[in-house]
């Protein structure tokens, strides 16, 4: 009988727990809501104080299944390298002090009081919000659990040279020595009947500590039996390492390169500002469509980022008008938004020349490659199509190309018509194995129009399409530096 490999086994599991948790989450979802609904007195019934002391506990059980596999799913995603983050530089005391408000009603439960004790106003961390507040919850909530009544659960915020740390501390009995090695492991729990009474999955820390490391920051503990714990964490300070704050504020170099950003939500436009301004471009920002109209007016701006989702007229419309006058028809556009794929419809293949389509939350490197198109003529930079639907190849191949010429990314052998079929390129770098089909569909029109191609696939390429492909490259045999080597040597000869 031949067992299956190591690899295989933890494969079926990573399925097997994930199958099996979507499942449970769907049905156990509905019957929450359903007892909640009861409860909160949706609908009209009559229940004897009995009978709704039994729907309380079911509702709390149903509740601590969804905690439990809600925490088993982001293990999953973290062992398998699959949780996603998004990040974006947010203000650490806004965000500390909105995990306190989410967090007041389960300490009164409890009888205990959370207070903010320290603070550092402004101070910028680039991180992913929602992940963040994960474990801001999961903090708080424990050290509120574990607090005796009528105490208070403290929250700091301060300096740690080029870093910030942020501590959560109770006055509870502690952390034993025995259990201190243990206590970042999965389904960890002390072995004291206090701390088994509280419940819990033993994931939280397990996850949290997964995630502030994924931010690039650090999660520890310390404790005093019976007087005093302490868990804290340290982020890079993004104000520190960004200083994009005190550009903005000098002002602008009029012989940069000047975007006019357009979107209603100022947070987005805030650090779409932050990040081009340290790309070294000069930014400003609007948030109508009538504003964008306006600074067209009055001022001169080498490309426009637009939101399609505006207070006052819809994006689409908006590059119409635009396209329609002299002045702005062939200004650069770049539409920034959550309703791409809704727009192209809508453009319905007019000739509204959008240098490119970047769906929210922005992908930073094709932003940047993106809009980096608008610095050169065109005439002397390479322009490179990258077929390629894994994302952490095309931010390896963005990177290390970056010198040397433009790239664009497409994912599937569709977009990548669309792409051939609007924009010019000197040279093609594909994948075979894409979500709609086989790389190799493309060989004959690539053939029509000339085009340098170069297979870079983890695939063995089927020897009848070789006549088509100038080189191959298997992506577990070749090295950046012969993929650079390669793809220049072909640019000479273009």
């Amino acid at each position: 009988m031949i067992l299956p490999s190591a690899k295989k086994i933890e494969a079926l599991k990573v399925e097997f727990v994930s199958v099996v948790s979507h499942e449970l989450r769907t049905p156990l979802t509905a019957i929450a809501g359903s007892i909640s609904l009861i409860l909160g007195g949706a609908v009209e019934s009559q229940f004897s104080d009995k009978a709704k002391k039994l729907l309380e506990i079911a509702n709390q059980n149903c509740n601590r299944l969804l905690s439990l596999i809600n925490d088993i799913l982001d293990m999953n995603k973290i062992e398998a390298g699959k949780m996603e983050f998004h990040f974006a530089p947010v203000d650490l005391s806004k965000l500390v002090k909105d995990a306190i408000n989410a967090n007041l009603i389960y300490a009164d439960k409890f009888s205990v009081d959370l207070k903010l004790t320290q603070e550092l106003p402004g101070v910028m961390v680039n991180v992913d919000a929602d992940r963040m507040m994960q474990v801001l919850t999961n903090l708080i909530s424990n050290a509120v659990k574990f607090s005796p009544t009528n105490e208070l659960v403290s929250i700091t915020i301060e300096n740690a040279g080029n870093k910030v740390r942020v501590s959560v501390t109770d006055k509870g009995a502690g952390i034993s020595e025995s259990f201190r090695s243990k206590i970042f492991q999965k389904f960890s729990q002390s072995d004291t009947l206090d701390a088994r009474a509280k419940g819990g999955t033993g994931l939280g820390l397990n996850i949290s500590k997964a995630i502030i490391e994924k931010l690039g920051g650090e999660l520890s503990f310390t404790s005093e039996p019976n007087v005093k714990t302490t868990f804290y964490f340290d982020l890079p300070r993004w104000d520190i390492v960004h200083p994009v704050f005190e550009q903005i504020k000098k002002g602008y170099d009029m012989n940069k390169p000047k975007l006019l950003v357009c979107d209603d939500d100022d947070n987005q436009a805030s650090y779409l500002q932050a990040l081009l301004i340290a790309e070294g471009y000069s930014v400003d920002v609007v948030h109508k469509a009538i504003e964008v109209k306006n600074s067209l007016d009055n001022s001169h701006y080498d490309a426009l980022l637009l939101d399609l989702i505006l207070p006052d007229e819809d994006g689409i419309t908006l590059i119409r008008e635009l396209r329609s006058e002299k002045r702005t028809h062939d200004l650069p556009i770049i539409v920034v938004s959550v309703a791409c794929d809704a727009g192209r419809v809508l453009s319905n293949g007019e000739a509204v020349s959008v240098l490119g389509w970047l769906e929210k939350p922005v992908d930073v490197q094709k932003l940047l490659n993106t809009i980096n198109l608008i610095r050169k003529d065109g005439s002397d930079v390479p322009h490179i199509l990258h077929v390629e639907d894994d994302k952490d190849i095309q931010e390896v191949v963005a990177e290390i190309l970056h010198e040397i010429a433009s790239v664009s990314f497409v994912e599937t052998v569709k977009q990548a018509r669309e792409k051939l079929g609007s924009e010019k390129f000197d040279l093609v770098i594909l994948d075979l194995l894409l979500p709609d089909g086989n790389g190799a569909e493309l060989f004959p029109e690539l053939a029509h129009e000339k085009l340098p191609v170069i297979v870079f696939s983890s695939s063995e390429l089927d020897k009848q399409y070789s006549k088509y492909v100038s080189k191959t490259l298997l992506k577990s045999k070749n090295t950046n530096a012969e993929l650079v080597d390669t793809i220049k040597a072909f640019l000479k000869k273009g």
